[in-house]
Order: structure tokens, then sequence, then C-alpha cells
């Protein structure tokens, strides 16, 4: 169960690299390695369903999918077509979720609207072997969208039976939702909501990517990537003191931030995409996918130290470090005693000091190292450029996100 719910993880974040490499060293079969890749770029039109069909002989992933093909046709059949998308590499928890899976989206907003699935598990627990099934629907981010398309849910008014108007809040629970949703206002509350879903309300205007960058190298070498994929970024090689560029096309915003906070700007919708260091996504965690590994300022998140600390394993350890959430998982999964001490720069300096026994850090050539009597000890992670990209957007803006990570990797 350990090792489904390990490929699990990287399929939903849609890490292609890391399920790659699972499955290398797990020795899958060609067949399942050709289908499990595969699935995080399993999204879109009724269409992935066939796709994903051609992937497997199994009869029990042959059946559900049938059974998708069935619940989209009965949702054409009431109108809903144009709302309804697939995303195979979507795989959430496999101890809850004992079904489909769904979400409500929504362009302009980060997170998705609604979520929910089939959870006959969590029944069970309760002593009742029926089939469940339930969602939640977020009201600010529900409002957000609404506000992004230019309408103000917050004018809507029902009328009772006495014919006085009442504000939304001024009723409760279950009559308030009955009462405003069967009213004039209610109903025209839902097809306001209707058009955020399809994603009406633009006004006719392009679609933008906004891109979120750290100044220096990095964005140096962004700037050559994104021009030899068409887009008109020559505005990043410029000398500006301006945090917000825009392509003279206006299809690109790029945002400068520092590169701890590109993670943030992408997981909440600020930014559609990213490009950040593999070292930074693991210390933040952040909700959003992993696409594409750009392969350049490559380095190592290494543990170092002093000669003599190479066979201290199983010894208590003060381990220095600006990537503490990292660190901890680490040694947490070793089952090993130590103590973070969280530094901000010159880590080599713990050492020197007494501070700590060794470091966890970045190493590049290793000449800071050597200078200074240290040797790397493990090499733990290979760490390089990575491009990310906010959960909905990738949805939302997939006719102009995927053709451009498509040209990217013509040239990573």
């Amino acid at each position: 169960f350990a090792q489904a719910e390990e490929v699990r993880a990287y399929v939903n974040a849609k890490d292609a690299l890391n399920t790659e490499l699972f499955l290398q060293k797990y020795g899958a079969d060609s067949c399942a390695r050709r289908a499990i890749l595969a699935l995080p770029s399993l999204f879109g039109g009724v269409d992935v369903l066939e796709r994903a069909q051609s992937l497997t002989t199994n009869e029990t992933a042959l059946s559900a999918l049938r059974r998708l093909q069935e619940v989209h046709s009965h949702l054409c059949a009431l109108g809903y077509e144009r709302y309804v998308s697939f995303d195979l590499g979507t795989v959430k928890s496999l101890n809850y979720y004992s079904g489909m899976v769904f979400t409500g989206l929504a362009a302009g907003v980060g997170a998705p609207l609604l979520s929910g699935g089939r959870y006959d598990h969590l029944a069970a627990e309760f002593g009742r072997s029926i089939s469940a099934v339930g969602f939640a629907i977020g009201l600010k981010r529900t409002l957000a969208a609404l506000e992004e398309t230019g309408a103000r849910a917050g004018n809507h008014r029902f009328v009772s039976k006495g014919g006085r108007g009442a504000r939304l809040p001024g009723l409760s629970g279950l009559r308030c939702a009955r009462n405003f949703l069967r009213s004039r206002g209610g109903r025209q509350f839902t097809r306001r909501i209707r058009r955020v879903v399809r994603g009406d309300g633009r006004g006719g205007k392009a679609v933008m990517i906004s891109v979120a960058l750290a100044k220096g190298r990095l964005a140096e070498k962004c700037a050559d990537l994104f021009i030899r994929c068409g887009v008109r970024a020559e505005i990043l090689r410029e000398e500006t003191r301006k945090l917000v560029l825009e392509t003279e096309d206006k299809q690109f915003r790029f945002f400068f931030v520092k590169p701890s906070d590109v993670p943030t700007y992408v997981e909440y919708g600020i930014a559609d995409l990213g490009v950040v260091g593999k070292d930074t996504l693991l210390e933040a965690e952040c909700d959003l996918y992993e696409m594409l590994d750009l392969k350049f300022e490559r380095c190592k998140l290494c543990v170092a130290g002093f000669p003599e600390r190479r066979n201290s394993v199983g010894a208590h350890l003060r381990v220095a470090t600006k990537y503490v959430n990292t660190a901890k998982r680490l040694y947490f999964s070793r089952g090993e005693d130590v103590e973070i001490i969280k530094l901000n720069g010159s880590i080599e300096l713990a050492p020197l000091t007494g501070l700590a026994d060794v470091i966890f850090d970045i190493v590049q050539s290793g000449g800071t190292l050597k200078a200074n009597g240290l040797i790397v000890l493990e090499e733990v992670f290979e760490i390089s450029a990575r491009l990310v990209a906010n959960k909905v957007s990738l949805k939302t803006k997939a006719n102009e996100i995927l053709p451009l990570i498509g040209q990217m990797k013509k040239f990573v």
C-alpha cells in the first residue's frame, strides 16, 4: 500500500520525473509503465477516455472508463457538455475516496470552487454498507469568481411570500438556500455562476498567461527559453526596476518575486506558471503541479561536514540548514535522532564554530566547502529549475498553457 500511495502522490502532482524514477526503481513492466506515465497528461474533453482505453487491457479499468462515458452522455443530454472535462491524473488519497472525484473550477480563481467525490469507506466506518457521495462549496472563492466576471452576488435579493424583499443573510441554512435559489435573484445568481464555470465574461479579451520568476541569472535563462518557444519575452532582458512586465502582444505577464515566493504565487493562482528550483519546491510543499524539469541551474542538496563525521550514522546530530522542512522529513524517514538548527546564510560556518555537527545545503562546485575543510558526506537530492503550474489554470487555460509546455519540452 505504501508504494501505491507514493506513486499516487507523484501522479496526482503531475510529477512525471519522480513517477518515472519510481517505476524504474520497482521494475514496472512496459505496459504498466506506459499507462501510468500517460496519466498526468490525460485531461481535457471526453476524448481522453478513449485515449485511456487504448492504454490498458485491464477489465476493471475499462469498465470504469465506460462508466465515465455513460456519465458524460447523461450530462450532455442535460445540456452540461461545455462544463465537463476529465482529468485521469487526479488521484486523491486511496484510503479515503473509493470512486469518482470531482472539482468545480473557474477562470481567475486559483483554487477549486467545489470539491468532493465518492467515499464508501467513510460510511463503512460507521457500520453502514452504502454508497456515499459528498462535496463542499467554497463561498468566498465563488464570490471571488463572480467579481472576476463583473457580477456582484451581494446585491441579490429573494422575494418572500409576503412580497417583501430580504437580504440573503436574513435566513439560515437550507431554507435560506432554497428560497433564494427559487427566487428571481437566485435564478440570476445561478446563471452567473454558470457563466463563471464556463469562463464567460472575459469581454472578448485575449487570455493572458502570468508567470512568476526570480530576478537574476534564472530570469535570463528563462528569457532564452521563452523566446525559443515563440514568446516575445525580450523584455526579460531589459534593465528595469519594474516588478511586473507584459509582452507587447499582451499574451504574457511576468512577475519578479523572491525565489521562495514563486510557489506561493502559483499555488494561489496569482501566477499561472512559475519557474523555481526543486530545492524551493521541496521546502515549500505547495499544492501545485510540477510540469517540467528545465535542466538548468543544476546542483545538489547535500549533507556536508568534517571528514571525521563520515561514519557518524546513528549518533545524535545537530544539523544546520535553511531547508528546515526538507531536513525534518529526511531524517524522520530514516528514524534518526537529530536537532535541526535554522540558519539563513553562511551555512558552512556552523560546523566551524561548533554550532552544528553537519550542514544540509545546496552544493554546486564544492569550492566553499573545500576552502573551509568540509566535504560532502551524502548527496541527497538532484536539484534543477522546474516549471510549475497552478492546478486551476492548467485546466481553464489549457489551450494556451499546454502548447507552451509542449514547445519547452523540445528545448530541454
